[in-house]
């Protein structure tokens, strides 16, 4: 997979600077040097120790010499006019210039075996918070759809003790710090979902680890829409096969906002019926 996310960088429209590939650690590190070596004008970095996606996000980041900065997982793909569109979006926004203060998104597809959708059915607007997208319309800007200025993601930077919803929380800062989104429609990458149970999102402790990211966000976002969001979304089967963990959640989630934890389990149960 890792190759077939370079070889999609490679084949963009626009100029690439550089590609710079972060190793966090992997068991064999061999295995990325070996696909890196295939190409030119591709980077390896390796950490000596796993610490986690943000802070490979951040190397790549601290260490990129361009003047925008795009981000692909390394299981997901570009389309091949994703930088070239994104680029024209962002000099049309800013009348001619990229504005410091302006980041660009686009509409995704997953991939799930042999189904394929787009992940978001709305876009997002500069005139609502960006929280709002994400818990209550459940759309999502995933890391491989975003493209902005080199300045704008050194000073923003991801947040490397967040076990979960990364994304989620480097857009709303980013938006917290004066950015405005430029969303486009159209599906310009891929997103592989896969029912691998390494993956954070399928962690036992999947639900504990999004509390996590709520407690950070009080003062940012109101205690009842992420109450919704946990009693509504959250709870599922796999977080139930976890017991301990979700009762540590539950537990979490309530002292969130103890006066409103009643009534809104009531809301969203309702919604959910």
């Amino acid at each position: 997979m890792l190759a077939e996310a370079i070889e999609s960088v490679i084949a963009q429209d626009a100029n690439i600077c550089e590609i710079l590939v972060v190793d966090d650690a992997s068991s064999d590190p061999s295995a990325a040097k070996n696909v890196a070596d295939q190409y030119d004008d591709v980077r390896l970095i390796r950490h000596t120790h796993n610490r986690g996606g943000s802070a490979a996000r951040n190397t790549g980041i601290d260490e990129a010499k361009g003047d925008l900065i795009a981000l692909l997982d390394a299981d997901d793909v570009w389309l091949p006019e994703k930088l070239a569109k994104q680029i024209r979006a962002l000099l049309d926004f800013g009348s001619g210039q990229i504005s410091p203060l302006s980041f660009c998104a686009s509409n995704c597809l997953l991939e799930s075996g042999d189904l394929r959708r787009p992940a978001n059915h709305m876009r997002p607007s500069n005139h609502r918070p960006l929280w709002r997208y994400f818990l209550e319309e459940h759309c999502a800007l995933q890391t491989s759809t975003l493209l902005l200025p080199a300045q704008l993601a050194k000073a923003v930077r991801f947040k490397p003790d967040l076990p979960r919803h990364q994304d989620w929380d480097f857009a709303i800062r980013l938006q917290l710090a004066g950015a405005q989104i430029v969303y486009l429609d159209e599906c310009l990458s891929h997103y592989r979902l896969h029912n691998d149970a390494g993956r954070i999102s399928s962690m036992p402790k999947a639900v504990r680890n999004s509390l996590v990211w709520f407690r950070q966000m009080r003062g940012h976002i109101p205690a009842p829409a992420m109450q919704q969001f946990f009693f509504g979304k959250l709870l599922c089967r796999k977080a139930m096969a976890a017991p301990w963990s979700l009762t540590v959640a539950l537990t979490g989630a309530v002292m969130l906002s103890p006066k409103t934890a009643i009534s809104t389990v009531i809301s969203s149960r309702r919604k959910h019926h």
